[in-house]
């Protein structure tokens, strides 16, 4: 719900409580399905989302519903700018790269296992053999997924709010691991798409938001491997990262 909003330079009064279907929550499309102003309509007896002239409303609404839905920097976009910012593996295949005037890292061990493609940033390992467990030692998979307790690291010039990072599991892949901000605690990824996709049996997809402020020089981990071995591993691309930028609108 949103009161009196402003849409392209004009106030829209009203209390306005727009209702999406669910693909608002399992895969980030928004499709509006109700409107109403409980100004005038409290019981919602007048569903206005199909008229022409809050065209405009309803678009300015599903916006900020897939800002809500995405990442948990809008909490802070008071203090940003207005638009996003999205870095995509998919399209463009260096490290470094700068978009919107913010320039972004990719840091991994060996550069010479980067593999990009159109699933995004991948790693493609080599044969090798693991001695570093007690177990029987196995061979790494030739996948060229980040997995296998793999990492990379991502960091920005300047101060911004990380909305949310996609990842691409594949058909065979799983959104799993830890991430970590500068030396704060590791936490799980835990994708909110890709268990609603997983049914599917197909393009495993998900998108971990609510990742907050990464600070100039800060380092973003990304790691494939099990946190502490409660939850599951990781094998995935990394497709794209959404940041917006602090400040420069002061």
């Amino acid at each position: 719900r949103l009161d009196n909003p402003v849409v392209e330079g004009n106030v829209i009064a009203g209390q306005w409580k727009i209702l999406f279907d669910g693909s608002m929550i399992r895969a980030g499309n928004a499709k509006p399905l109700e409107l109403y102003d409980l100004a005038t309509d409290l019981k919602e007896t007048k569903n206005r989302v199909k008229e022409p002239g809050l065209k405009s409303l309803v678009q300015h609404l599903s916006e900020i519903g897939l800002r809500h839905r995405n990442s948990g920097g809008h909490r802070l976009v008071s203090l940003g700018v207005d638009d996003s910012t999205q870095f995509d593996f998919r399209n463009e295949h260096d490290l470094s790269q700068t978009r919107d005037g913010v320039t972004m890292n990719l840091e991994i061990e060996d550069e010479t296992l980067v593999s990009f493609s159109g699933d995004g940033f991948g790693l493609a390992n080599k044969a090798s053999t693991d001695t570093t467990s007690t177990r029987q030692s196995r061979k790494r998979s030739s996948s060229e997924q980040v997995n296998d307790g793999e990492s990379l690291k991502i960091s920005f010039d300047q101060d911004v709010i990380v909305e949310s990072i996609e990842l691409s599991a594949g058909a065979r892949g799983a959104c799993g691991g830890s991430y970590r901000i500068g030396d704060g605690a590791e936490l799980p990824v835990y994708c909110i798409d890709a268990h609603a996709e997983k049914y599917t049996k197909t393009n495993h997809r998900g998108i971990l938001a609510d990742i907050g402020v990464l600070k100039s020089g800060q380092s973003l981990t990304l790691d494939s491997g099990s946190l502490y071995d409660a939850n599951a591993s990781g094998s995935w691309w990394l497709q794209s990262i959404q940041i917006r930028k602090i400040g420069s609108n002061k």
